[in-house]
């Protein structure tokens, strides 16, 4: 990611470096490690998350279907349920099930996943947790 160069990143080496050079107090390098884990477990935890629910939407459908349709997670029943929530913009409505497949007509255009606003909103969020968990990781 971009970063801004007039702020400094203080990592975990450093400031364990620097509770060592200054002989400080051991309990402080200890609320280091474990804040340092904590924070790892977040970012794994919200990467696993992530990657069910674009894992989800990528398999969701086995045709192609109409690009009046919309994939999206519902995230109040997501957790429990695992289902993809299908939403038809032409007639303003909402499903669970399956929409039809695309007509071979050529009428109809199919949908592609990868230009889908709620896609494109977990790849980034995926792209955001992995960064920030290298990051800190590597510190």
């Amino acid at each position: 990611g971009i970063t801004n160069p007039k702020i400094k990143s203080i990592g975990m080496k450093e400031q364990v470096d620097s509770i060592i050079v200054q002989g400080s107090d051991i309990s402080k390098l200890n609320n280091i490690i474990v804040t340092g884990r904590q924070t790892l477990k977040r970012f794994q935890n919200e990467i696993h998350k992530l990657r069910i629910r674009i894992q989800a939407m990528v398999e969701c459908c086995p045709y192609e279907i109409s690009s009046d349709w919309e994939m999206r997670i519902d995230e109040a029943s997501f957790e429990s349920s695992g289902r993809v929530l299908f939403v038809n913009h032409k007639t303003k409505t909402t499903t669970f099930d399956i929409p039809p497949k695309v007509r071979p007509n050529g009428l109809e255009t199919p949908c592609i996943i990868q230009k889908m606003p709620h896609y494109v909103s977990l790849l980034k969020s995926l792209t955001k947790y992995v960064e920030r968990h290298n990051n800190e990781s590597s510190n």
